[in-house]
């Protein structure tokens, strides 16, 4: 609070926009797709991000996150609805969501999810060779097999693809 209030009594710069946000203390959680041309889930996969990574940064610590064997139910609804409400079609979506673990006036309870970003690609670094280890498949292989045409899990069970595409 001292902080935030010295900066805006001496360091505020009068003729710039500022946007601020409060830090929420919470677990990021992803919600990783291959979305068809229908808009419906081909590949679902999520991965988890325990620590903060401000915290990170501020201890000079260990990043760590891991991949889901599956996706939990609450995932696998936000990030149905967050595609729903996006209108995607044919593309692979990384969404990050806030898993909250302590109550914020105004923000929400601990145990909702807010969203943090909506990605229209992959994941980055190595998520996409994580999802293939963890779930036993080929993340790469079901893109192109979408991209192309070709029929999908999706589309034969006319509804998402099990847990493990193949």
């Amino acid at each position: 609070d001292e902080d935030l209030k010295f900066f805006l009594e001496n360091q505020r710069d009068e003729n710039v926009s500022y946007i601020m946000e409060e830090f929420i203390t919470a677990e990021v959680t992803s919600y990783d797709a291959i979305i068809d041309s229908n808009g419906k889930p081909i590949f679902e996969a999520s991965n988890v991000t325990p620590l903060s990574l401000m915290d990170v940064v501020n201890t000079a610590g260990d990043s760590v996150y891991y991949i889901q064997k599956s996706v939990p139910a609450d995932v696998k609804k936000a990030g149905r609805a967050t595609v729903k409400s996006f209108g995607v079609k044919s593309r692979f979506v990384h969404f990050e969501f806030i898993n909250i673990t302590k109550d914020y006036e105004g923000i929400g309870k601990a145990g909702d999810f807010a969203i943090m970003e909506v990605n229209m690609r992959p994941a980055g670094g190595h998520d996409p060779d994580m999802m293939n280890y963890a779930q036993s498949i080929d993340v790469f292989d079901i893109y192109a097999r979408m991209v192309t045409g070709e029929e999908t899990a999706a589309d034969a069970a006319g509804e998402a693809a099990p847990e493990h595409y193949f």
